[in-house]
């Protein structure tokens, strides 16, 4: 039996933070209220830059472990599909039993019940996607010598990220990156990196991103004070770009390749909070969750921080940061707990063998 590798572990458990960390600050405000040329406003921002990694990080993780996969089974996409089913439904309940109207008329019920209606859950939408599509991207990447998917990733890489950005135009409508197209791409690269045993020298590779990210950082900074930050997002305001893609494949590769994990204890708690890395995404990024509670909260959170010292800024922060986290990891462990309590995780089971039995991802 080969053994968990807890470096992925941990990268699924960081990358989640950083998604968190994407939305507490870029639509919390946290870059825009915070005053600009403060020691608090560079310091969010930096935790901002490196949080945009995470979204090329899973779709690269994807690629990484499933691209010597032949067949595939439905038990991943139904268990996503009844995450989202179940927390749709118990937070659409508790906006209805709670006073105040939280749920004006029937499409915010609609939009409750149905998040991805409004545009939401993109990230699971993308990979449902994507992982229909495994198992045909699998016989592209096998066909392919190392030069030749070097070649692939090269064109894709050119048309995808470079001219997207230093073209400012999403020219071939990849959404920034939030798209399925962009996440079959890093699962290209995921791909290569696992069939051609690409290993890079830790200290190489965190000496990459720490150089990257800093240069991302005072490019913000000069563009903020020079140019009112209206070039700046061209480096960190899409998933594509290429600095970020750079520096994704440097975090991976530090973990995949460099972490050692040398107590089963920290290997068996940091797999108890991967496994529930989904759940954190599908509660905190419900839709009305998000626009009616969580948001407005963060926002008026950071109004008062921006008075604050940086210590206090940071420290509150990241407090809001681990916060959704830790909490929305406890409560979907309580669903899993209560799913094993009656059953419902064999049933799930069930229903997915006869699926595969039909439908078989081959």
């Amino acid at each position: 039996m080969t053994k968990r590798n807890s470096g992925i572990d941990m990268l699924r458990i960081l990358s989640m933070v950083g998604i968190v960390a994407l939305h507490v600050i870029g639509l919390g405000g946290g870059t825009e209220v915070i005053p600009d040329g403060t020691l608090s406003n560079a310091i969010v921002r930096y935790i901002w830059i490196i949080s945009f990694t995470s979204v090329d990080v899973f779709g690269i993780l994807t690629g990484y472990l499933n691209c010597n996969k032949r067949t595939l089974h439905w038990s991943r996409i139904l268990d996503l599909l009844v995450i989202v089913a179940f927390w749709s439904i118990v937070i659409t309940a508790i906006f209805y039993v709670c006073p105040g109207r939280l749920l004006a008329g029937w499409k915010d019920y609609m939009v409750s019940l149905f998040p991805a209606l409004k545009g939401r859950y993109w990230y699971i939408t993308s990979y449902i996607f994507v992982y229909f599509m495994i198992p045909y991207l699998n016989r592209f990447i096998e066909s392919m010598d190392k030069r030749l998917f070097q070649k692939f990733l090269l064109v894709c890489f050119v048309l995808l990220s470079l001219i997207p950005t230093f073209g400012r135009t999403d020219f071939f409508r990849a959404n920034t990156g939030s798209s399925p197209l962009w996440l079959t791409i890093c699962y290209f690269i995921g791909a290569y990196l696992r069939k051609f045993d690409v290993k890079i020298n830790r200290s190489k590779c965190s000496a990459g991103f720490i150089g990257l990210s800093a240069f991302i950082l005072g490019w913000q900074l000069l563009c903020v004070q020079c140019f009112h930050g209206k070039l700046g997002s061209a480096w960190t305001g899409a998933y594509y770009s290429p600095l970020i893609v750079i520096m994704a494949i440097l975090f991976v590769e530090l973990f995949v390749n460099g972490m050692k994990v040398f107590s089963d204890k920290l290997a068996n708690v940091l797999k108890w909070m991967a496994d529930g890395m989904f759940g954190v995404y599908i509660i905190h990024a419900h839709a009305q969750l998000w626009d009616k509670i969580i948001q407005p909260a963060i926002t008026n959170q950071m109004k008062v921080l921006a008075t604050q010292n940086t210590l206090i800024c940071v420290t509150r922060v990241i407090g809001m940061i681990a916060g959704i986290v830790v909490i929305t990891l406890l409560l979907d462990k309580i669903r899993e707990y209560l799913f094993r309590l009656c059953k419902l995780d064999k049933l799930e089971m069930t229903v997915a063998g006869k699926l595969d039995a039909y439908f078989q991802l081959t």
